[in-house]
């Protein structure tokens, strides 16, 4: 119980609620965190068929030049959504790469474009979403090999761990402990309110 209270105040203080906006060039994407039905326990079971039934949607956005990213656990990955999600970080008139789900169907003001995954299309010249599909096989694998498990309730601090851990890998050190040290100001979470 110690080292998890340790671990969830470090990722606290590295979740930023200071969000830049992206100018250039990014790709978008969802995902979906959570265990396969068929590996749960009779009780734990949904029993609400395959794909992403009782999964967590996450959203996600990668800028190419700067390899930045920034993630947030989200309620349903629809148009709606997605719309608000890319607005509050990308700046109007950058170019925008998703797959084809619909949920991007109706962004407005970026020069968008798709790549249809259901056709067999992963590349068309510039249009791809490989560098945030990476990013979400990163935390898949943290999943599998180190978690195991992540509640809804503590996702977005996991989230927030892998998003800092990808802006700050090019930085040495001590850069990064400096920076997870400014990230613990004004923040306090007590053990009662965490598992309350």
């Amino acid at each position: 119980r110690t080292a998890w209270f340790l671990l969830t105040r470090i990722r606290d203080a590295l979740a930023s609620d200071q969000l830049s906006l992206f100018e250039g060039t990014v790709e978008v994407d969802e995902t979906y965190i959570g265990g396969k039905e068929g590996n749960k326990h009779a009780k734990g079971k949904l029993r609400a068929g395959r794909g992403t039934a009782g999964k967590i949607p996450v959203a996600g956005v990668k800028d190419r030049e700067t390899k930045q990213v920034q993630a947030k656990v989200i309620e349903e990955p629809d148009e709606d959504t997605m719309n608000a999600f890319i607005e509050d970080r990308v700046k109007k008139g950058a170019t925008v790469y998703t797959d084809g789900s619909h949920a991007y169907n109706s962004l407005d003001g970026y020069e968008h474009e798709k790549v249809i995954h259901s056709r067999g299309e992963y590349v068309r010249g510039d249009a791809w979403t490989n560098g945030i599909e990476s990013f979400w096989s990163g935390i898949k694998r943290a999943i599998m090999g180190v978690y195991h498990k992540m509640s809804k309730k503590h996702l977005w601090r996991y989230i927030a761990e892998f998003v800092a851990r990808q802006n700050m890998r090019m930085k040495d050190t001590i850069e990064q402990m400096k920076l997870i040290v400014r990230g613990f100001e004004g923040k306090r979470l007590r053990y009662a309110d965490l598992t309350g």
